[in-house]
């Protein structure tokens, strides 16, 4: 995560998107209930 914590100084868009992308890989469940609620 060393790494990670690097390219999000640098690149603050690309960070986000590596985050959403492991929350997403993570919890999948959890997104559907969320993505169902709205």
């Amino acid at each position: 995560m060393r790494g990670n914590a690097g390219l999000a100084a640098r690149d603050p868009c690309a960070a986000a998107a590596m985050l959403a992308r492991s929350r997403n890989r993570m919890q999948p469940e959890l997104r559907g209930r969320l993505h169902g609620a709205k």
